[in-house]
């Protein structure tokens, strides 16, 4: 899935509303593409039932300075709950 494209959203994931879905995001100077622990949580939740998981990488806009990151956090929530 990618933010810039929320419209695409339905056409690509059919079942989003069908199942119950988990968001995992990364915090302040991490990176979920760049750490295994993140599909690791991802299969362990898989393995309690069947879910959307959606993982949010934002670490373009996590690192220093901490004030703009937690300014940028309140982006990335508002576009997440979209």
């Amino acid at each position: 899935l990618d933010a810039r494209f929320l419209k695409t959203i339905p056409q690509e994931w059919v079942n989003l509303k069908a199942r119950p879905t988990k968001i995992l995001i990364n915090g302040f100077k991490s990176s979920i593409s760049q750490s295994i622990v993140w599909n690791d949580i991802k299969k362990e939740l898989l393995t309690f039932e069947d879910y959307n998981v959606i993982l949010v990488d934002w670490s373009n806009g996590n690192g220093f300075p901490y004030p703009q990151a937690t300014a940028n956090s309140r982006v990335v929530g508002a576009q997440t709950s979209e």
